[in-house]
């Protein structure tokens, strides 16, 4: 409990800790009302009681680790099912490429015949 005060203590002082003398003062005035209230006291209790109801509370992972199947399934006996190997290993249909392996876009520019433009442009060689 004494930690979480310690942090909440640094937080308020950065928070009325700023540049504009006016809004300081204001901000101090309001870390003194609220704690008049008792809301820094209220506050750390309250985030200690949430800390402690989250450990509570196992993650995803460790109900996993832990899973009790549910009463009604049958137990099984502990043996591992296995597959027989065959000569044949792999997949049983062909694989079929996906349609439209190319990917989209626009398709190439026709390409003109540049000697036919040379001859039109005259002297100037460069292609307008």
């Amino acid at each position: 409990m004494e930690e979480v005060m310690e942090e909440l203590r640094e937080v308020t002082f950065q928070y009325t800790n700023c540049p504009d003398p006016t809004e300081s003062a204001a901000r101090r005035q309001r870390v003194l009302d609220s704690e008049s209230r008792g809301l820094m006291e209220e506050t750390a209790a309250r985030i200690v009681d949430n800390a402690k109801a989250t450990a509570m509370i196992p993650s995803p992972a460790q109900q996993l680790i832990s899973f009790q199947p549910e009463d009604g399934y049958a137990q099984t006996a502990g043996r591992e099912i296995t597959f027989g190997q065959t000569g044949n290993v792999g997949p049983s249909l062909p694989i079929i490429p996906a349609e439209g392996s190319t990917r989209p876009g626009r398709p190439p520019k026709n390409k003109k015949n540049m000697t036919a433009q040379r001859k039109l442009l005259g002297a100037n060689l460069r292609i307008k």
